[in-house]
């Protein structure tokens, strides 16, 4: 402990962390276990990145310090939710390294929480054996009761026999255990101290900080708050500071080399409160915050998440999971200032929302269903309403909208090519020409976070070709150009991403759509 304390004095964190590690295998006492939980969890290091984690943990443990030990189980905790045998990584981290608290800790929290819920957290023989052999005095009672429980059950318990059998022998031996020595709780006490001050320049960054930050929350369509708030987290040496300033700077520009690795190694973190119900696929961060992403409150304790300030700051949102009332009061709630565009809501809640809020700055809306009540409704800035389930009766929906409230400010709607019937593609653009709606798309797996999506944009007699993934397969496109009457279109164009690929069977059917409709062939993408 001398060590340790004599390293807190001189500020040097890393050697007092591998001290108090050391002082922590031979007492093993809890009250050192938690210290150095905090004192690994305020020491910088190297953040994992999300794209192929499971990857690059396993580098990261073949020459892990101590140091980095808070990190990988950070990592790994996070990624269980999506990758359930990720948990195996500390297992081996466990067996490969001297005994650590703070693997322990993580341990025991897949036992309270299995990776796979439909299977009891103690009948992991290898999280159980792994647990044991660190032997943290903390979570001794955890191991005892897990058998009591599951021995009140044994005698139906078949597929995980043999764990049952590991988790009698941990239970047993921990009863022969000698109770853990305490330490000098001076010292820790110092130690605790030491790593709580701060200076009074940080103690004025972090108050300043606070504020800013309350007040983009407050304010998300203010980019020079942000900017000033990149000026505190950079003399704070806060990688964050660097991003805002980053994306401040490129405005709608492609982004950078050093940006996106700051994105590969902190996107997750820098979600904050709402990391847990926001859906990995889809997010995008602007100027520094996260302005577009997918909800996924899956479970009713996680609602509480919904009305975190981090959602200030988001333009596109996706209910991919809430529903009902919740999802109603969600997205109504003033704190949404900067949201333009909604996705996944049902015609129901759509209908309670625009009878709640007649001054939503929606531009952008996706309704999963159609009831004509919906054309009642007036959402005064919405320039764009999708509609892709349910949609069989096009026409029905144009001609509904004819002269309604929530048609006056349309300029495009947009339906899913899988309910399009040919024998109405041609009517349904005069009916919505006639509507006044300027533009109509048909949508081929069109996904709010990408990957798959195509449309085919009709505007006047121009076509144009949007894609949302580099792989771009026109078959779909040609045989719906195939079902319009020659002359319907005078030109094709092409907003695809940088670099496509084109799947040649693909584009050669489109070229032969085109020329039975006497339209120029247009420059293939390159």
């Amino acid at each position: 402990m001398k060590t340790a304390l004599a390293a807190a004095r001189a500020g040097d964190w890393p050697t007092c962390l591998s001290a108090l590690l050391v002082a922590w295998r031979e007492a093993r006492d809890p009250p050192l276990a938690e210290l150095i939980e905090r004192v690994g969890a305020s020491i910088p290091s190297e953040p994992i990145p999300d794209k192929d984690m499971v990857n690059a943990l396993r580098a990261r443990c073949k020459s892990a310090t101590d140091a980095d030990v808070s990190t990988i189980v950070e990592a790994v905790v996070r990624g269980v939710r999506t990758l359930p045998n990720r948990y195996g990584i500390l297992v081996g981290l466990a067996k490969a390294r001297a005994a650590d608290p703070r693997i322990a800790a993580a341990l025991a929290h897949f036992v309270e929480h299995p990776p796979f819920q439909r299977t009891d957290g103690a009948l992991y023989g290898d999280i159980t054996s792994a647990l044991d052999a660190v032997d943290d005095p903390r979570f001794r009672p955890l191991l005892v009761g897990a058998w009591a429980r599951v021995e009140k059950r044994l005698r139906w318990i078949r597929k995980h026999r043999k764990d049952a059998e590991i988790l009698r022998g941990v239970a047993a031996a921990i009863a022969t255990r000698e109770p853990p020595e305490a330490v000098d709780a001076g010292a820790l006490a110092e130690i605790d101290g030491l790593l709580a001050v701060k200076t009074p320049v940080q103690k004025k960054q972090a108050r300043d900080a606070r504020e800013l930050l309350q007040a983009i929350y407050d304010d998300p369509l203010d980019t020079s708050l942000r900017l000033v708030y990149a000026d505190v987290l950079l003399e704070a040496g806060d990688p964050r500071g660097e991003l805002i300033a980053l994306q401040c700077q490129r405005g709608d520009g492609p982004a950078s080399k050093r940006e996106r690795a700051l994105l590969k190694g902190y996107d997750r973190k820098w979600l904050g409160a709402i990391e847990p119900i926001v859906l990995k696929s889809g997010v995008e961060f602007r100027r520094g915050f996260v302005g577009k992403a997918r909800e996924a409150a899956k479970l009713i304790v996680q609602n509480a998440l919904l009305a975190a300030p981090e959602w200030s700051t988001v333009e596109e949102l996706e209910l991919a999971v809430t529903w009902g009332d919740t999802a109603v009061k969600f997205v109504t709630d003033r704190r949404w200032k900067a949201l333009r565009a909604v996705w996944g809501l049902s015609h129901g809640d759509v209908l309670a929302i625009g009878r709640q809020r007649d001054d939503l700055p929606w531009t952008s809306l996706t309704i999963k269903y159609w009831d004509n009540a919906l054309a009642e409704l007036s959402f005064p800035a919405l320039a764009e309403v999708a509609f892709l389930r349910g949609m069989r009766d096009v026409g029905a929906v144009i001609d509904a909208l004819a002269g309604r409230p929530l048609a006056k400010s349309l300029r495009r709607v947009r339906f899913d090519l899988s309910f399009a019937r040919s024998l109405i593609m041609q009517d349904i653009l005069q009916r919505a020409r006639d509507v006044g709606i300027a533009e109509v798309d048909w949508a081929h797996a069109w996904k709010f976070e990408g990957g798959e999506g195509l449309i085919l944009r009709f505007a006047g007699d121009r076509a144009t070709i949007l894609a949302q993934s580099a792989k771009v397969d026109l078959e779909v496109i040609a045989t719906f150009i195939g079902q319009l009457r020659p002359a319907t279109i005078r030109t094709v164009g092409f907003d695809l991403p940088p670099r496509p690929t084109l799947v040649e069977s693909g584009w050669a059917i489109f070229e032969q759509a085109l020329r039975a409709h006497g339209v120029e062939i247009p420059a293939r993408p390159q």
